[in-house]
């Protein structure tokens, strides 16, 4: 039989909204020091884009699963694991949050209220790497209500909205057991139903799932989940929060709450929400380290089927300077991967540590029924379970790694056996090029020597011309009619119309160089006109500087 004891009444604490601040006396939390950079920490990543600015509206959605307790019933005879008794079952009520006003009325409710319940908070996201859909306000109200461990802002600021590279890397776990009431908000009319210690768990959990978009190529992502939650067996309460989980996680968790819908309280029921966690999470790594088998299938095929010299073009099985590429993407994406899973793992050999030791700290107490551990039994069987399945799912990524290794060694020497073949293919052909490009230099010297030749036959052509010419033109103009031979006196005779000749000769060259002046006195007309034109647009000379021109010219000056 437990004991009924009674709680006083807490010493009146800090307003939560000022969460870190008041909350030095807490023996579970670290120092003001700290809890100041963790105050800060928090209001920098609200800075940068991790939560709604204030003005905007929020949306929390809380799942409250409470059953009240009747009047008569037996508490001191009751155990943790809170079975069912009589009193009135109700499922879980799904509440959504938009303002802080709301907010603090639902927190109010919840430590006024006598009976089982688990609270589960979801700060969600609207996709992977977007703000989280609350304000700072609300964040810090839910935290300094439930005197969550400032770890926490760690796990937090992890999320918000990313515009460069994500932490894959980051694991964050933290426990604590030894929490004797952590909520102090037991009134005087509250007893308490066990005298065992609660304890306050948090982790960040990474898990692969598919982002059904056209792009990237790869159809599946790696998300992540933050998980924390108390229990407080005293008032049979247990309190989640999870970020950013998923639509299916969410449902899976509601069939829970139906699975106790008479015992919210339940040992069990906070146990196996770890375990649904878990199993969510890890489902989705069989079918991608499958399609990434698969596709390095398709690169191996060609490594190992591809022609060394000689290549197809209707053979699709060539190995490409490409798939070099495809390779090393693949095996930066395969060591993160490792890493990956071997934080997940060795969070759940941390979760299982915890549960063994909050199972041997429950063993010793005295008022504890021999069925109490067996939550903690059950819970560290189905980690262990996820850990070899982890296990199993980085033995083969590993596996996958060393053989994308074997093959990217193996595309490389086929590659290099093809480069210097088509060196040595390219080599003869510049040599072949070469040597014709010699003969035709031969056939161009010959060519320039033989235009030379007739370069000089032209020369000397034309000096016999000029020398000719004069004689040609005196000859011409003997030659015409105006002048004729008397046989009789055997002198030359002028025509008395000679004067025609220099009146159409002069004429026409008048003509033609009257034609020549008036074309130019136009074109000289014509850049005139453009001249002025220029001078009313621009309001000064097209050449002239303008003051700002000077100022620019004695500056560089």
């Amino acid at each position: 039989m437990k004991a009924e004891r009674e709680y006083e009444l807490p010493v009146p604490q800090a307003d939560p909204s000022t969460y870190p601040k008041g909350y030095a006396e807490n023996e579970r939390l670290v120092s003001t020091a700290q809890m100041k950079d963790y105050s800060d920490a928090l209001s920098r990543a609200a800075q940068d884009q991790l939560c709604l600015p204030d003005h905007q509206q929020s949306r929390l959605k809380c799942f409250h699963f409470k059953r009240l307790e009747s009047e008569n019933s037996n508490k001191s005879s009751s155990t943790l694991r809170g079975r069912a008794g009589s009193g009135e079952a109700k499922d879980a009520d799904e509440i959504n949050i938009t303002s802080i006003t709301q907010l603090k009325e639902h927190l109010e409710e919840i430590h006024t209220f006598a009976g089982q319940q688990t609270v589960l908070y979801c700060f969600d996201a609207r996709n992977s790497w977007s703000r989280l859909q609350l304000t700072e306000e609300m964040i810090r109200t839910i935290l300094g209500n439930y005197r969550l461990n400032p770890k926490f802002i760690e796990i937090l600021i992890t999320f918000g909205e990313r515009i460069t590279a994500t932490e894959e890397s980051f694991a964050s776990y933290y426990d604590k057991i030894h929490l004797s009431n952590p909520f102090k908000t037991v009134g005087p009319s509250q007893t308490v139903n066990s005298d065992l210690e609660g304890y306050e768990i948090g982790y960040i959990l990474k898990y692969a799932a598919r982002h059904n978009r056209d792009r990237p190529k790869d159809p599946f992502v790696i998300r992540q989940t933050g998980v924390n939650q108390i229990c407080c067996p005293q008032r049979q309460l247990g309190v989640w929060i999870l970020l950013h989980a998923a639509t299916g996680l969410k449902d899976r968790l509601r069939s829970l709450f139906e699975k106790f819908n008479r015992e919210p309280g339940n040992l069990a029921l906070q146990i196996e929400i770890h375990l649904v966690i878990f199993q969510y999470c890890g489902e989705g790594w069989r079918p991608y380290i499958a399609y990434l088998e698969s596709f390095a299938e398709e690169l191996t095929d060609r490594g190992f089927y591809s022609q060394a010299i000689s290549r197809s073009e209707v053979d699709s099985l060539q190995a490409e300077i490409s798939d070099v590429r495809e390779l090393h993407f693949l095996s930066d994406k395969l060591r993160r991967l490792v890493q990956i899973l071997s934080l997940n793992i060795h969070l759940a050999r941390q979760l299982a540590k915890f549960a063994e030791r909050l199972e041997a700290s429950w063993s010793s107490s005295k008022l504890t029924s021999p069925d109490t551990n067996l939550p903690m039994k059950s819970l560290v069987a189905g980690i262990n379970e996820q850990i070899f399945s982890l296990e199993v799912s980085k033995s083969r990524v590993d596996a996958l790694l060393d053989r994308i290794k074997d093959i990217s060694v193996l595309v490389r020497q086929v590659l290099d056996i093809r480069n210097e073949a088509s060196n040595r293919s390219m080599s003869m052909n510049l040599r072949e090029i070469s040597a014709a490009g010699v003969e035709e230099n031969q056939h161009m010297r010959m060519i320039a020597a033989k235009g030379a030749k007739d370069t000089k036959m032209v020369a000397f052509i034309t000096i016999i011309t000029a020398i000719f010419l004069p004689a040609t033109f005196i000859a011409s103009i003997f030659g015409t009619n105006f002048f004729d031979f008397d046989g009789d006196t055997k002198e030359l005779v002028v025509g008395t119309n000679f004067w025609i000749y220099f009146v159409f000769a002069g004429g026409i060259t008048t003509l033609i160089f009257l034609g020549w002046v008036i074309w130019k006195i136009r074109l000289l007309n014509r850049l005139v006109f453009y001249f002025y034109r220029a001078i009313h647009r621009r309001g000064r000379y097209p050449f002239q500087r303008t003051d700002e021109e000077k100022g620019s010219q004695s500056d560089l000056g």
